[in-house]
């Protein structure tokens, strides 16, 4: 049995480097799966050449799901390395958005964490990125804020649910997401979304 579980754990870090060279080399539905399966195993071994491949990637696909593994692997201590990313214009909207969802996926639905130094600066950079020149960025900000049930939002959420008119690629409007996210902060009740480039034909 002792050596049936060093077996085990021998093959565990080879699965997890091949992984991480698969979101390096794969192709785009092999990135997908490979940062899935990442998340899940949740190896702290694999954090650093993730965010490796999550600040360095050659292309925004490899750095966009680098970012959802390690969100999903829900490291509280990897917040300053989302915030880095969402503060930088120069990176793809997409990108971005995913590290605003990934502040959420690390300080959202916990109670405790709104007095935590790491909830407030997530909370900050968020707050101000609720002002940023990409529609995709300010969704995903909305988004985030409202899984953090932040009360500070509420006022800049107030602003876009009134005055912003853009649309989230494949999503929906910002002013409705900022109206979501102001009912989960206030602990209400969301209508169900459909992507607006759906519901033409969910009518038919």
């Amino acid at each position: 049995m002792g050596r049936r579980k060093q077996k085990i754990k021998r093959r565990i870090p080879a699965k997890w480097r091949k992984l991480v060279g698969t979101i390096e080399n794969g192709n785009e539905v092999e990135v997908v799966e490979a940062a899935k399966e990442l998340a899940n195993l949740r190896i702290r071994r694999s954090v650093k050449p993730l965010v490796r491949l999550f600040q360095e990637g050659r292309t925004m696909h490899i750095r966009e799901n680098a970012c959802y593994a390690l969100a999903w692997m829900r490291f509280s201590h990897l917040t300053p390395v989302f915030i880095g990313c969402l503060r930088d214009e120069k990176e793809s909207e997409r990108v971005r958005g995913q590290a605003a969802e990934a502040l959420e996926i690390l300080h959202g639905n916990n109670p405790r964490a709104s007095t935590s130094r790491r909830y407030r600066a997530a909370e900050n950079v968020l707050i101000k990125s609720l002002t940023d020149p990409s529609p995709t960025v300010r969704f995903w900000c909305c988004f985030a804020l409202g899984g953090m049930g932040s009360k500070r939002a509420v006022e800049p959420l107030l602003r876009l649910k009134a005055f912003d008119k853009a649309l989230c690629p494949g999503w929906w409007y910002l002013r409705e997401e900022a109206s979501d996210a102001l009912d989960r902060i206030q602990r209400r009740d969301s209508p169900d979304r459909i992507p607006v480039h759906l519901r033409s034909k969910s009518r038919k």
